[in-house]
């Protein structure tokens, strides 16, 4: 028998705050808190997925993770990406030294916002995307 939506006082509360990400309204105080930037503005690329505009410095991305998902896999996240940097590998670099946090009992990733277009999703894309999956 399955769960209805509603059929439980707080399920769509308890739902909602353990697998999407809430807060985004107090990410930008958050990031100039503990990384002493200034934000110009932000714009949600997914969810949970924010480019962060500063206004001194290079774009970011937050990624704002669901409360269900543990800070040591986003702290993981982030090792992967330093080794990955120091490798030469093609991959996101992170935005911080320190580049995890935690903001309203969720984990957030900075990194360094990746100019360019998104792919168009034709062959020529998914060649690359081999050929790097392969190289790493």
């Amino acid at each position: 028998m399955g769960v209805t939506r509603g059929s439980e006082p707080g399920l769509d509360a308890y739902i909602q705050r353990t697998f999407h990400p809430m807060g985004g309204d107090g990410l930008p105080a958050h990031l100039e808190s503990r990384y002493g930037i200034r934000v110009a503005s932000t714009t949600a690329l997914d969810v949970g997925v924010i480019r962060v505009d500063r206004r001194d410095g290079p774009s970011w991305v937050a990624r704002v993770f669901p409360a269900a998902r543990p800070l040591a896999a986003a702290e993981g996240d982030a090792r992967i990406l330093q080794a990955l940097e120091r490798q030469g590998f093609p991959a996101e670099r992170c935005a911080s030294a320190d580049p995890v946090s935690v903001h309203e009992g969720q984990a957030v990733l900075v990194t360094e916002l990746v100019p360019g277009a998104r792919p168009d999703g034709r062959g020529r894309t998914f060649g690359v995307l081999g050929a790097l999956r392969g190289a790493l």
